[in-house]
């Protein structure tokens, strides 16, 4: 979680992107959770074709509930009910026939590359997400088209924003960093490196003693490099990638470890024992506590605390654009009942 200044070169949204994206962000739950979680299924439910509603005319029935219920995340259905995700629905008919009014399209090169964007923001593969929408047994084309439904509504809904109501000048910014400054604290925290030995049945616990202090004598007279050494004896094999660093805050750690590698001086190295085994520290780096400044970047995101702010607060207006428009609809709108 490294406090950096950002480079002058990050390109920027223009504002119709930043309007479309803010909008984007707030429509639906599964946009967030689809990689994870299975989506629209299109099988009738057992309960049969129950009318539940019309929308102008457009019938939803009680098999298109419960294929949505079924595609939302155990949380979220802890939270929620059915007749809240009926109002959903609701809200995406009026919506896609506000599309079809406008003659608003959303062609498939548009969905490739927003099916993109969410799987490079995730960190997976076009192949794993396909495998992960396999083995629950789901269609990358039903996904696909419920992402078309996804920017279809964006689409209305950007043709629909006024850009100056969506604005974030740098007094919004600053205003709501003073009045949140509490959110921008960051504690002391310690960078760490660490080899692990545990025992085998090649090393007993008096042969890991005598490794440890090998080694140790090695680090120290720079015999040795530290990430060579991770990578040949070293059993945390999830950190061998990263030289068996760590840089974290006090309540992470065990105890044991934490606490001598806070109590360390930046360049010592010391040998401890925790109930993971014998362990080989060396410290990197100490950060004292600080609050961030709007300039500084957040953890591994990239993204400096004025970035982040300037995000949530386009949201927020967004989100409150979005409610008054679907109000609107509604008022003008026929939906019958019948539940």
């Amino acid at each position: 979680m490294k406090a950096q200044k950002i480079g002058s070169n990050k390109p920027q949204l223009h504002t119709r992107e930043k309007i479309f994206i803010g909008i984007l962000s707030l429509l639906l739950i599964v946009v967030v959770v689809f990689i994870f979680l299975p989506q629209l299924k299109t099988e009738l439910s057992t309960s049969g074709n129950i009318l539940l509603a019309k929308v102008n005319g457009e019938q939803i029935f009680q098999s298109d509930l419960d294929a949505r219920w079924r595609s939302l995340p155990v949380q979220y259905r802890m939270s929620s009910n059915q007749t809240a995700l009926l109002e959903d629905l609701i809200n995406e008919k009026l919506l896609l026939q506000e599309c079809e009014k406008k003659n608003i399209v959303v062609n498939d090169s548009e969905v490739q590359k927003f099916i993109e964007l969410q799987l490079k923001n995730t960190g997976l593969t076009l192949e794993k997400y396909k495998a992960s929408l396999e083995k629950n047994n789901e269609s990358f084309d039903v996904n696909f088209e419920r992402y078309r439904t996804q920017l279809l509504m964006a689409k209305l809904l950007s043709s629909v924003t006024n850009e100056s109501s969506l604005e974030i000048n740098d007094n919004d910014i600053e205003t709501f960093y003073h009045n949140n400054i509490e959110e921008f604290y960051q504690p002391p925290e310690v960078d760490v490196q660490h080899i692990l030995l545990t025992p085998s049945q090649n090393l007993n616990e008096t042969a890991i003693t005598t490794r440890a202090n090998t080694l140790l004598t090695a680090l120290k007279n720079g015999s040795l490099d530290f990430c060579t050494a991770v990578k040949t004896y070293s059993s945390d094999r999830g950190s061998i990638d990263s030289c068996g660093e760590y840089r974290f805050k006090k309540g992470v750690m065990n105890e044991i470890f934490e606490n001598a590698s806070f109590e360390m001086a930046v360049g010592e190295y010391r040998i401890i024992k925790t109930n993971l085994g014998t362990q080989i520290l060396h410290k990197i780096a100490e950060y004292p506590a600080q609050t961030l400044s709007l300039d500084d970047e957040v953890g591994s995101t990239h993204h400096s605390v004025r970035d982040i702010i300037r995000s949530h607060l386009l949201e927020m207006n967004a989100k409150s654009l979005f409610d008054n428009y679907l109000l609107s609809l509604k008022k003008n709108a026929t939906i019958v009942y019948y539940t």
